[in-house]
């Protein structure tokens, strides 16, 4: 609702066309953003809005169909879980209208973590919902499981894969002649000349999207492994912690050099809030497993020489 009343009070203060596709500058300022995406984000908002209230709405209903609604949203309603599932997918739909690259959340904060609050808060359902059909919800699971780390291997799956799906996204956006002629525009109106922009563009920063995109997609991959060998496997050897310390310091430090290196430059112009924070979030959540990993090697050490004279004598 919040993202809903904040949208409709936006309204296009300029449009142009560029090789036949409009583009529209929104709000104050030099702000960017493709009509679909505005458009959607207002659908996706409005149908948001108007699904939610019936659903809350259809609770208090003692006249119409009480029996009915009692039936579908009962404890453990295979329904209701089904609506839940797909409105999960409607969230993630959304969040590429209105997070993703020259959207309206690139530029407008409470459209931005509304989006996002909106999905966290469908999952928090479907996790509540897990609770009531006495199945154990996902939450417990991962932050009870006896490995420590693997609630950090969530976590960095989520905001890595955010990173990579958003940098892919706007490499292609970037290489694309219509977001070229808007960077142009953009540049042209604060002084700078674009063509030396998309030659040093082409120059220093291609390669370096390349590096930081597969470095994206390895850790999305590694954090796949690392989630299937601690939770369906369950191989937690002291040989197996080193290793996985190793993993989690190598890859933080790469992380920490895209982001030192790259968080605020050129590579991450136009990106919007996604890569910026699912960039940092990796890099913050590499170190905090590192700790976490570190702490747990030296507990088991530490448990080897309390048992060596035990077993002596």
């Amino acid at each position: 609702a919040v993202k809903f009343i904040n949208l409709i009070r936006v309204h296009p203060s300029d449009s142009f066309d560029i090789i036949g596709q409009n583009s529209t500058s929104v709000g104050l300022g030099l702000t960017y953003v493709y009509p679909y995406k505005l458009y959607g984000t207002v659908a996706f908002s409005g149908l948001s809005v108007i699904v939610s209230s019936l659903v809350v709405l259809v609770h208090f209903d003692t006249s119409c169909f009480p029996q009915f609604w009692r039936k579908v949203f009962e404890n453990g309603s295979k329904v209701e879980r089904n609506f839940l599932i797909c409105f999960v997918l409607f969230w993630c739909v959304g969040l590429h209208f209105s997070t993703s690259s020259f959207s309206i959340g690139s530029n407008h904060a409470n459209a931005y973590f509304s989006s996002w609050l909106g999905f966290w808060s469908t999952l928090h359902t479907y996790d509540t919902w897990r609770d009531g059909a006495n199945q154990v919800p996902f939450s417990v699971m991962i932050l009870n499981h006896p490995d420590r780390t693997v609630k950090y291997w969530y976590c960095l799956l989520f905001s890595s894969m955010v990173a990579s799906c958003t940098m892919l996204e706007l490499y292609f956006e970037t290489t694309r002649a219509t977001t070229r002629n808007i960077l142009n525009q953009f540049l042209a109106e604060v002084g700078v000349d674009g063509e030396l922009f998309a030659q040093l563009i082409q120059d220093n920063v291609k390669w370096n999207w390349i590096l930081i995109i597969c470095l994206c997609w390895i850790t999305v991959l590694i954090c796949l492994g690392g989630i299937t060998i601690r939770q369906k496997l369950s191989l937690r050897t002291f040989k197996m912690r080193c290793f996985e310390c190793l993993v989690f310091a190598t890859l933080g430090t790469l992380w920490m050099v895209m982001v030192v290196r790259y968080a605020s430059g050129i590579a991450m112009f136009s990106s919007g809030p996604n890569l910026y924070f699912g960039a940092w979030l990796t890099f913050f959540y590499f170190f905090l497993a590192l700790g976490t990993c570190y702490e747990d090697i030296i507990e088991e050490l530490h448990e080897q020489l309390r048992s060596e004279p035990s077993t002596e004598a």
